[in-house]
């Protein structure tokens, strides 16, 4: 069995000898971990949790109890060929999570770095999750979905197969999302709208005022100044800002459309939400 010096392994784990353990790494009891498995180093598998075949994770990770790690697609066009699930470094995929290789022969459904996946969250077939992000419980991601850096997904949420999540955007707890979120926005609600800019992310990662101005006023031109889409796309691309620049690219690059503010639900909270930025 390779690669298993200084790690620490439960005599109950089953282990095929064709995984490559990484030093320093621990497996729980009852954990199993499937033959064409790769994990490297320092990583933590609790009790019950299974890594399937065509899996490999990065250094520091933490595997939660009864986790199903590289599951088969839930796809009629799955064929048995193989694919993969990359999972990045230092992230924390909880308990009961499952994730599940790509569909078609040779992809990937990839996890990247500093992620935290909480209880129950599901990651389908060729889904692409970026870094930073965290996503709440029993949040259910369908194929092919694609998730920014540093956004945030609350619980409950359920994501329709090949949307888009932008970078720092924010998802409300029981979202339904049918279309792409936009970069750097708050959407939550069933059906879903736009709240307004995520102020509070925003800050968290410390974006420039002038940049969280110009996201402002950019919500204005597309939503509320009565441009069509590509008279506002005409004006913000005027402006080389480079937050600016990742909203108006995403745009372009929506092919299932994405969610506008909802009929009268923007003006009272994004009042609320400007006058705490002003604080």
């Amino acid at each position: 069995m390779g690669c298993m010096l200084m790690s620490t392994i439960h005599k109950t784990a089953v282990i095929d000898e064709s995984a490559k353990i990484g030093e320093g790494s621990e497996i729980g009891p009852f954990a199993v971990i499937e033959k064409d498995v790769v994990i490297g180093k320092n990583n933590k598998i609790a009790a019950h949790a299974i890594i399937k075949s065509y899996t490999t994770l990065g250094d520091n990770n933490e595997i939660g109890e009864s986790a199903i790690i590289g599951g088969k697609p839930q796809d009629l066009k799955f064929s048995g060929e193989p694919s993969y699930l990359k999972i990045g470094n230092n992230n924390i995929i909880r308990e009961f999570v499952t994730l599940h290789i790509g569909t078609e022969p040779g992809t990937s459904t990839i996890i990247g770095d500093h992620c935290f996946l909480m209880g129950y969250v599901h990651v389908a077939h060729n889904c692409t999750i970026g870094n930073h992000v965290i996503v709440a419980n029993y949040t259910a991601f369908s194929g092919h979905v694609t998730v920014g850096d540093y956004a945030f997904v609350s619980g409950g949420t359920l994501v329709h197969q090949n949307t888009r999540i932008g970078m720092m955007a924010m998802v409300g707890g029981g979202t339904r999302l049918r279309m792409d979120t936009l970069p750097f926005f708050t959407v939550n609600g069933d059906p879903a709208g736009l709240y307004g800019l995520n102020l509070i992310g925003l800050r968290r990662r410390e974006v420039p005022r002038i940049s969280i101005q110009k996201l402002r006023e950019a919500n204005n031109t597309l939503f509320y100044c009565g441009n069509s889409l590509q008279d506002a796309l005409e004006i913000l691309e005027k402006d080389d800002d480079q937050y600016l620049t990742e909203l108006v690219e995403f745009i372009k690059g929506s092919k299932r459309g994405f969610h506008h503010p909802m009929k009268g639900r923007r003006n009272k909270l994004q009042r609320s939400l400007d006058d705490k930025e002003e604080e």
